[in-house]
């Protein structure tokens, strides 16, 4: 729990320093869904709750993307994947170790607030160039919406 009060001061200074409107909405979601989570359970048993309660037939908002340049940031994602529609979610997976490090790239998810916007992102972006690699696009996993 601790690590989610941190991680909520840190988006509440983002908020008030943050200029950017599609980035700004982003992160006042990502608070959103932090108050939540310390108010409820957080970590794995959330994890679980929040799978329980998806549809099972529900469409992917959420895209995985991979051969991430390790120079990008969740506010050029923020920026590449606004220009399609309201981002409720958007995460970098880095490195956890030398062997990931030793790859030259990172992946992330960045998660539409309907199917439509998803599809034309994933369609005009997968295979372009973001930060000197060509982006690998695909769906990811559905996960809970904030708000």
């Amino acid at each position: 729990k601790q690590a989610a009060r941190d991680q909520r001061k840190q988006l509440a200074q983002q908020i008030e320093e943050c200029k950017d409107a599609n980035l700004l909405t982003m992160l006042k979601r990502q608070a959103e869904t932090l108050d939540r989570q310390l108010e409820g359970p957080v970590g794995a048993v959330h994890e679980q709750q929040q799978r329980e309660e998806e549809p099972e037939n529900q469409e992917p908002t959420n895209l995985y993307i991979g051969n991430l340049s390790m120079t990008v940031t969740e506010e050029q994602l923020c920026a590449s994947f606004g220009k399609f529609g309201d981002i409720t979610s958007v995460k970098i997976m880095y490195p956890r170790n030398e062997q990931q490090r030793a790859r030259g790239c990172n992946s992330g998810f960045v998660q539409f607030a309907t199917r439509r916007q998803a599809e034309e992102a994933k369609s005009a972006l997968d295979s372009q160039d973001l930060g000197g690699m060509r982006l690998r696009i695909d769906w990811g996993r559905n996960v809970r919406k904030p708000g």
